[in-house]
């Protein structure tokens, strides 16, 4: 089995072509303050576009004015618990989660894929088509409330990547457990390359994040191909070694 980190083709199609963005998600789950270790953590690389918060009767808790308060291990709970339940119980949901459609502006010129510094991955509506023509298994799509600032309106939509494949204990390094109140992480460092877990990549999608290194994104041989064949912009891949643990 072959796997790829994919990312924006800066050498080609970034070298001429320039674009950039003013995003944010809608709403998200408020940084957490946990006493048990100390830890003041988040992780904003984990999205949900298509949780809609303006149906729940606390949906102030989630608004981004609050980025700037910490809260407390109980008050996360109660909040990540709410979260979870719109979702497949094995997504996770830390503290930082993104919710919501992206709000923001862009201009430039855009390819098939389209990359934000939050790594967020957006794709184009035909290039989506294509690739589920090829039967590509892509994950859900959401239309992100994003105005062009120029004549060429913003077209494309936001992936939501679910963070499903687990990184080898052979690359981790840490200084403590993980905290068992609210999993924040007792990672120190990572011991390159990086090997993806062969059970945890899920069967029914050709593109998803890392469950921890969330901020990187994974596509399957089959996705790579069609990406290929199609000819599609703005994307480039790189190998990831899959290991049976």
């Amino acid at each position: 089995m072959k796997l790829y980190r994919i990312s924006e083709d800066c050498k080609g199609w970034g070298s001429n072509r320039k674009y950039d963005f003013t995003l944010k998600h809608k709403w998200e789950v408020p940084m957490i303050n946990c006493k048990t270790f100390g830890d003041i953590w988040g992780d904003s690389s984990i999205a949900y576009p298509t949780i809609d918060c303006s149906k729940l009767t606390n949906e102030d808790d989630f608004k981004k004015y609050r980025r700037s308060k910490r809260i407390f291990l109980e008050e996360f709970l109660k909040l990540r618990n709410q979260i979870q339940h719109l979702l497949s119980s094995s997504l996770p949901v830390p503290s930082g989660t993104q919710l919501g459609p992206m709000l923001g502006t862009t201009f430039g010129q855009h390819g098939d894929f389209t990359w934000d510094y939050s790594s967020a991955v957006f794709i184009h509506p035909e290039a989506l088509q294509k690739l589920l023509v090829a039967g590509i298994k892509m994950p859900t799509t959401v239309k992100p409330e994003i105005e062009a600032r120029g004549k060429i309106p913003f077209e494309h939509l936001e992936i939501q990547t679910e963070a499903h494949a687990l990184l080898s204990e052979r690359c981790i390094k840490r200084m403590r457990p993980n905290c068992p109140a609210c999993d924040s992480s007792g990672i120190s460092a990572f011991i390159e390359p990086d090997l993806i877990t062969k059970s945890s990549i899920p069967k029914n999608l050709d593109l998803f994040r890392m469950r921890i290194r969330s901020r990187f994104v994974l596509a399957t041989e089959r996705f790579f191909d069609a990406v290929r064949s199609l000819g599609l912009t703005n994307i480039v891949f790189e190998p990831v070694e899959v290991v049976d643990e």
